[in-house]
């Protein structure tokens, strides 16, 4: 195989068309130099309001003082970070979901319902008509029937050790703590209910779910 070519001081050489990379000695120490030389003249520093990155709204926020609407609020203040975040849901929500005939999707993913967002919001949410269809994870499902079956549920500390945790055969998801016993007898539960004569024959996971859900209160 043939070595590959070194420029001058034996440095590797650049391929050609490669993108120049800012630097020290690059186009940011010009743009530092231009931005010197602006400074000594008493002209604005503006010699990139022209990029395309600049173009956002600009962040000037509204004083919070009590008399802001939720609109005001959200719009005015959420400028930034996961607050802009929060806006675009809002105005997701307010813009198109809110439409006459819009059918609404909700997807469920990561360890919701062991911390009890199933019974706060997610029946609340569909019981109001804000939910058409829902995919989940088993997992949500799964532990979602915990609460139904009247198994309970502890609010834990995070820094816990794992190892200690074990040992009494506590169970954790982050910080929610929770007896072995709690799988065993979630287990136990669709084992029994599994060999009812409904249960015996080919079906979709949605038809499933709902047959198990008759069992649960």
């Amino acid at each position: 195989m043939a070595a590959k070519k070194s420029g001058k001081n034996g440095k590797k050489a650049k391929p050609v068309g490669a993108p120049t990379r800012s630097s020290a000695s690059g186009p940011k120490a010009r743009q530092k130099q231009a931005a010197e030389e602006r400074e000594r003249a008493g002209a604005a520093h503006t010699s990139h309001e022209k990029s395309r990155f600049l173009r956002g709204q600009r962040i000037d926020p509204r004083r919070i003082d009590g008399t802001e609407t939720v609109v005001d609020l959200i719009e005015g203040t959420f400028l930034a970070y996961n607050a802009a975040r929060l806006r675009e849901a809002a105005q997701l929500f307010t813009g198109k979901m809110l439409e006459p005939d819009v059918t609404v999707g909700l997807t469920l993913t990561g360890a919701l319902t062991p911390a009890g967002l199933g019974m706060a919001a997610l029946i609340p949410l569909i019981e109001a008509g804000f939910v058409d269809w829902i995919i989940s994870t088993g997992a949500n499902l799964y532990h979602d029937t915990h609460f139904g079956l009247g198994l309970a549920m502890h609010r834990g500390n995070s820094t816990e050790s794992d190892i200690v945790l074990r040992e009494e055969g506590v169970v954790r998801i982050y910080d929610i703590f929770f007896d072995y016993d709690v799988l065993l007898s979630t287990d136990a539960f669709f084992r029994q209910i599994m060999r009812a004569p409904e249960f015996q024959r080919a079906m979709s996971s949605a038809e499933f779910h709902a047959l198990c859900g008759n069992y649960v209160r």
